[in-house]
C-alpha cells in the first residue's frame, strides 16, 4: 500500500499545495489500479476505501435537510450526531474509528456523483487528517489535540471530538 510523505505544521497539520495533493492522488491511483492510469475509468470507490485503506463505512441521515453529506470519524465515539426523521430529531449514535458515514439521501440513484465524490474527500480526510486525530486507545494520556476536530462544520465539530462533517 502507498503511504504518502507530506510536511505537517508544528501542530501537525498538513501543508500541502494543490499540485502535492494531486501527486498523491495519483500514487494512490497507480498502486490501488494501477491500469487506471493508462486507460481512464471510474475507479472503485467504495473498494478503496473500505478493502485497500480499510475504512468502515455506515449511511445514516445526517441532517434534517441533507446539508451534511459525509463525515469521518477518527475515534471511537458514542457522541455521533444524526438526524432521525422517524421522530424528526437529533440523535446520538456509536461508532467505530475510522468509519466513513455517509448521508442516505446519497444512496438516491441520481446521486451516484456526489456519493463517490463524498466517498473519496471523507477517506482524504483519513489519508490526511488521522495522524492528527486520531489517536492510540492504549495511549497513558489524552492531549488537547484529540479534543479538536476538523472545523469544516462549525457548529457541529464543536460538539463533537474526533470527527468532520460535510
Amino acid at each position: 500500500m502507498y503511504t504518502p510523505y507530506f510536511c505537517k505544521k508544528r501542530n501537525g497539520i498538513p501543508v500541502l499545495d494543490k499540485k502535492h495533493i494531486d501527486f498523491i492522488g495519483e500514487q494512490f491511483v497507480a498502486d490501488f489500479c494501477p491500469e487506471a492510469m493508462k486507460t481512464p475509468m471510474a475507479i472503485d470507490i467504495d473498494g478503496f476505501a473500505q478493502d485497500y485503506l480499510g475504512l468502515q463505512q455506515d449511511f445514516q441521515y445526517l441532517s434534517h435537510n441533507g446539508v451534511y453529506l459525509g463525515m469521518m470519524v477518527f475515534n471511537y465515539t458514542s457522541k455521533v450526531p444524526i438526524y432521525d426523521p422517524n421522530t424528526k430529531r437529533a440523535e446520538y449514535v456509536t461508532e467505530k474509528a475510522r468509519t466513513i458515514i455517509i448521508d442516505n439521501l446519497l444512496l438516491d440513484d441520481n446521486q451516484e456523483r456526489r456519493y463517490r465524490f463524498t466517498m473519496g474527500h471523507e477517506a482524504a480526510h483519513d489519508i490526511f487528517h488521522s495522524g492528527y486525530y486520531g489517536y492510540n486507545p492504549n495511549q497513558t494520556s489524552l492531549g488537547n489535540h484529540i479534543l479538536r476536530s476538523i472545523p469544516d462544520a462549525a457548529s457541529a465539530a464543536d460538539l463533537t471530538d474526533g470527527l468532520t462533517i460535510h
